[in-house]
């Protein structure tokens, strides 16, 4: 007498969870500065501009800090703000200077959020490898 039997073995093998930390995205964000040259052009006036300092804050409420200068006449700047996370707001303002200091105030405030950044997406884990084989099993004996 013939018995035939069937089978299966399973073989589940489960990926390691631990992962590499890796920073999170940032981008590099240009932002182009332009305001109106109120100095005056008359050469033989003593207190002309050598030029126009720029600086920038974090948010409404950081402290500003100096992020370049423009030679006298210049009414445009362009900021390249260096890994940035994404949905910042940055503020800038404006003031002239010459060899005898600076203009009595700044210009008004201007303000803009940037971009979020485009990162890939998480990496997947806890993967699952589920193999299955049919073994047939003849078992033959004789009573």
């Amino acid at each position: 007498m013939k018995i035939q039997g069937l089978a299966f073995l399973a073989l589940i093998l489960i990926a390691s969870s631990v992962q590499a930390q890796t920073p999170p995205p940032t981008q590099n964000v240009p932002i182009t500065l332009t305001w109106t040259d109120n100095a005056g052009k008359d050469p033989k006036v003593a207190n002309q501009e050598d030029g126009t300092r720029i600086e920038r804050r974090l948010g409404k409420t950081g402290t500003f800090a100096v992020v370049g200068q423009v030679p006298r006449d210049a009414v445009t700047y362009t900021d390249v703000i260096a890994n940035d996370p994404g949905l910042q707001e940055y503020c800038w303002r404006v003031q002239a200077f010459n060899k005898t200091g600076s203009s009595p105030g700044y210009s008004n405030v201007s303000c803009a959020i940037t971009a979020a950044v485009e990162a890939a997406p998480a990496t997947p884990t806890n993967l699952i490898v589920a193999f299955q084989q049919a073994l047939k099993a003849i078992l033959d004996f004789k009573p």
